[in-house]
């Protein structure tokens, strides 16, 4: 979207004007309500979008957790920390 500067307020294109009722001004505000409209029913569903049920979340964290260890060489100590 382009910006537009400009020095002076009389360098600015004049604001449409409308006479009120006609019908190029319904046709603005008719347009104007249905972007608005359109605007304000966007709606997001809470839950989880990535995955289809936390399960899954859940197996991708504990497959990711598992080849972290096995990449950084990592073993369980006798008291169930994982170290080098």
């Amino acid at each position: 979207m382009p910006v537009w500067k400009f020095r002076a307020i009389e360098q600015m294109p004049p604001t449409p004007s409308y006479a009120a009722g006609s019908a190029a001004h319904v046709r603005h505000w008719a347009a104007l309500w249905a972007r608005a409209t359109a605007l304000a029913n966007k709606r997001f569903e809470s839950g989880v979008f990535r995955y289809r049920a936390i399960d899954d979340r859940q197996r991708d964290d504990r497959q990711r957790d598992d080849s972290q260890r096995a990449n950084a060489q990592l073993a369980p100590s006798e008291d169930g920390a994982w170290r080098r």
